[in-house]
């Protein structure tokens, strides 16, 4: 159910609210355990909104967001290609690549303002973007970078 089987990847079986894993010795031996990082799509924002990945496509003012693959009005460097991992994609949607304070786009309607934040609303409490019960992935590395064992 939780998809804890014969691999190394990291899972919530006893559903603490974020993925982990046992890491060990070369004997195998399961010294300690460690979360994982692991995103899901966020339809709400946690810290600096870099792991939203929901639809909301206006900025401050309601005028709607420039595609990430257009290059009118605003020409711009945050492309897909150069942001690989960002969410970035031949759509309007708020989005963070590069740790800005919070989501934002490109104003698709003028130059001026060039871009702007989105009012991303907020996860409630103790929701992050984990998606820890449901998390089939293949990381299997925890969050200081030791391998996890099987």
């Amino acid at each position: 159910e939780f998809g804890v089987g014969d691999h190394n990847y990291c899972r919530d079986p006893d559903t603490t609210g974020r993925p982990w894993c046992y890491h060990g010795d070369s004997d195998g031996i399961y010294t300690s355990w460690e979360y994982c990082i692991v995103y899901r799509p966020c339809q709400c924002w946690s810290g600096k909104q870099l792991d939203y990945r929901g639809t909301l496509s206006v900025i401050k003012n309601n005028n709607p967001c420039q595609k990430w693959t257009s290059q009118t009005p605003n020409w711009h460097i945050r492309t897909p290609k150069n942001y690989p991992g960002a969410g970035l994609g031949d759509h309007n949607y708020c989005r963070n690549p590069d740790k800005y304070p919070r989501a934002w786009c490109y104003n698709g309607l003028s130059t001026n303002p060039r871009h702007s934040d989105c009012d991303v609303p907020a996860c409630e409490e103790h929701r992050a973007c984990w998606d820890s019960e449901v998390y089939k992935g293949t990381v299997n590395v925890s969050k200081s970078g030791v391998s996890c064992q099987k």
